[in-house]
């Protein structure tokens, strides 16, 4: 259930990330929120499922930030998003 929860809300990200906007909408504040809870799951802990856990939580990080390179993938999100997005891997590297 892990990966369609993480390939849906970088969906959200990927999608509907605002061009040009400081204030992120309501709907990308949430995707965000959702991947901070994600990262803050006793689930990363277990020993019995953190490996994995873990592994697909960096994989989403490192594809929200594939989305952010310009030219290096159709979309761009933009400095804001990235920005808050990076603040959730210290999250998962103190839980690990």
């Amino acid at each position: 259930m892990l990966p369609t929860i993480l390939y849906l809300t970088t969906g959200v990200l990927r999608e509907l990330a605002p061009k040009g906007a400081t204030n992120l909408p309501p709907v990308i504040s949430a995707a965000l929120q959702c991947l901070k809870t994600l990262c803050s799951s006793p689930l990363c802990r277990d020993p019995r499922c953190s490996a994995g856990w873990i592994k697909h939580l960096q994989s989403t990080l490192a594809t929200i930030i594939e989305y952010s390179q310009p030219g290096q993938c159709l979309y761009h999100m933009e400095l804001v998003l990235l920005c808050k997005t990076i603040d959730i891997q210290p999250r998962l590297q103190h839980e690990h």
